[in-house]
Formats: C-alpha cells, structure tokens, sequence
C-alpha cells in the first residue's frame, strides 16, 4: 500500500474520549480502511486506508469534526513515524486476534443453542 494510503490525524482536542471505533465510523466515510492506530504518546493517530483514493478524500476535507473537536489531518511524514511499521504490525495481529475471538464466541454461543 505505501505512505500514500495513510493519513495522520492530530488528536490534541479529543485525546481522552476518542477511540479507535469513533475514528473509524468517521473516516469511513473516505473509503474502506484497513487499520487504525492511536498513539497516546504522541497524540496521533495513523489511519491506513486501503486505497490511496480515500486517503486523499480525507485529506482534501479542510476541517474534521468529530464529537465537537476540530482534527487536522495531514500525510504521513516518514521521519517522524519511524515506528508506525510496528505500530501497524501489532494492529494488524490485534484486529486479527479479536475477529478469531469473535467467530470462536459466536461458534461456542451457536453450539450453546443447538443443546437447549
């Protein structure tokens, strides 16, 4: 996919209430998104979108209002997220394991059933 995909978004208004859920139903509006990634430390977050088409929509939007807070949204400028691989990688093995979490719940909950 490549930067081209991936906006960074400041959170400095909204960092204690959002979440990866808010940020995502919002910035699905720009187009499908493989990852979201927030990063307390540096009061970011990194959305990789699976299309750079979306990641540029996004980026064209002047202003973003989420909840009441304004976030700037802007590229990914590589030197300063130096760690974002990683960031990605283990978001990509989170978002993995909780959807094998989910389908082993819904399968035992099935099974559950099928007993009564």
């Amino acid at each position: 996919h490549g930067d081209a995909s991936i906006c960074v978004v400041d959170l400095k208004g909204g960092i204690n209430w959002l979440n990866r859920n808010i940020l995502m139903q919002y910035f699905n509006q720009f187009g499908e998104i493989l990852v979201v990634v927030i990063q307390k430390h540096k009061l970011t977050a990194i959305i990789e979108f699976k299309s750079p088409g979306s990641a540029n929509r996004a980026l064209r939007k002047k202003e973003h209002e989420v909840g009441g807070c304004l976030l700037h949204v802007h590229r990914l400028d590589s030197s300063q997220d130096i760690d974002r691989d990683r960031d990605l990688e283990l978001d990509r093995q989170r978002e993995k394991d909780r959807m094998e979490w989910e389908k082993e719940t819904a399968l035992r909950d099935m099974g559950k059933r099928e007993m009564e």
